[in-house]
């Protein structure tokens, strides 16, 4: 057969050889994806594992792992807000009695006491400048009431240092409560009405309006207000506090009176309560107080007298001893166990004699009265059954609790000197 008489191979144009080229391109391609190399993708995993697989764990762990940081850094933020805002103005500052008090509202407290002394010393200064030019007239009367406000600038002063105002604030925190527990007490004891105790709301009004019309001039309440984070329903608290208080003590000066109970009392002061147990123990053996007292107490004005305390009315003696001798069924010559006093030492007590109206000495029933308060709760600081945690050292003085408004590190006058002095103003 002849060369001629053979076909000849069809020949491919040159879209059929590009097309060619690009299937076998695209099944070497597939080969090599689904190709296994045996090499491990972590710690010895995934050797058995294609190339494609690989890549597909690889991109899957990628993701993962990105989600997870953006998710730990979203919950780090989280958590640093909650943690300021939430979780530590929220940890306990103070407990009395098992009512708990927060860091953030000993932190508020504090800003209105402040405030409020800042503006009675703003508001003394200014009476003070007023009255230089008859001062230096020489009026009798200027002088006199410009060393009344010297004296109460100089108080105030004092009051207003950072360590004094920081304290004040955690015990006027502990001492509304012992108020609001003891007036609960006298309403079920002593049958007074609630609202002896209760301020009403056109006193808490009228004690919030006097609060913002004491800023100085060049001072806002609302910058107070905005600064410090409070409310009004913040300010109308503090105010209700003070107005309690007032309350409280208007109620304690009505149950002083003359002639009155009095009790005629012997005791022995000692600093430790085993001690006074001691002693206690020796009275009953030997029944001599006048020796006793002379060797061990502590009062320098009873001791030589066989502790003799004298006829002592309702306020005018030690609060912690009163609470044991005004104590219902109590008889003359009953002896104490250890009390514990007012003044925070201990003492075995006795009544000599009761007597149901003696007079009292007018200077010492005013002088009663004025006290009362803190009389009163002295008393209740040393009752057997309450309970009263110190203030946390930390949150006292920390940063974040001090007032943006005012300063307490304000530059305050001096006036030990007549010359008018300019106004110290909140930076």
């Amino acid at each position: 057969m002849s060369n001629e008489t053979l076909q000849k191979p069809p020949r491919q144009n040159a879209r059929s050889r590009a097309s060619n080229r690009n299937t076998q391109f695209k099944r070497q391609t597939a080969r090599l994806e689904g190709r296994r190399d045996g090499k491990p993708l972590l710690f010895g995993w995934g050797g058995h594992l294609t190339k494609a697989q690989k890549l597909r764990f690889q991109t899957v762990a990628a993701f993962s792992f990105l989600g997870v940081v953006i998710g730990a850094v979203i919950l780090a933020v989280v958590l640093g807000i909650l943690n300021q805002n939430v979780f530590i103005p929220n940890k306990t500052f103070l407990t009395v009695n098992g009512a708990t008090y927060t860091q953030d509202q000993y932190r508020k407290t504090l800003a209105y006491e402040a405030q409020t002394v800042w503006n009675k010393l703003q508001i003394e200064i200014h009476q003070m400048n007023d009255l230089q030019t008859k001062v230096q007239q020489g009026d009798p009367n200027a002088t006199t009431q410009n060393q009344i406000i010297i004296s109460q600038i100089q108080t105030d002063e004092a009051t207003y240092q950072q360590a004094q105002i920081t304290a004040a604030t955690a015990t006027l925190m502990t001492e509304d409560e012992l108020i609001k527990e003891g007036a609960r007490r006298f309403e079920q004891q002593n049958h007074v009405p609630a609202s002896t105790f209760t301020p009403t709301k056109a006193d808490i009004d009228k004690a919030v309006d006097t609060f913002k019309k004491s800023f100085p001039a060049n001072e806002k309440y609302s910058d107070f207000l905005a600064k410090n984070g409070l409310t009004e329903a913040d300010v109308r608290n503090f105010a209700q506090i003070q107005l309690r208080r007032d309350k409280m003590e208007t109620y304690l000066q009505s149950t002083l009176t003359s002639p009155t109970r009095q009790a005629h009392l012997r005791h022995i002061e000692v600093n430790k309560e085993a001690d006074a147990q001691s002693v206690l123990n020796q009275l009953r053996k030997t029944g001599d107080w006048n020796g006793l007292a002379k060797k061990y107490s502590l009062d320098v004005d009873s001791k030589d007298k066989g502790g003799d305390l004298g006829w002592v009315a309702p306020g005018t003696g030690d609060a912690g001893i009163e609470l044991w001798w005004t104590a219902s069924g109590r008889k003359v010559n009953d002896i104490s166990g250890p009390i514990h006093d007012a003044s925070g030492t201990w003492d075995i007590v006795q009544v000599l004699a009761f007597d149901d109206n003696r007079a009292v000495d007018a200077t010492a029933l005013s002088d009663a009265k004025s006290n009362i308060l803190s009389h009163w709760l002295g008393g209740e600081k040393v009752l057997p059954s309450y309970t009263i945690g110190a203030p946390d050292n930390d949150m006292l003085t920390a940063d974040r609790n001090m007032p943006k408004l005012p300063d307490l590190n304000a530059t305050l006058p001096n006036v030990s000197s007549q010359p008018p002095v300019t106004n110290p103003v909140n930076p």
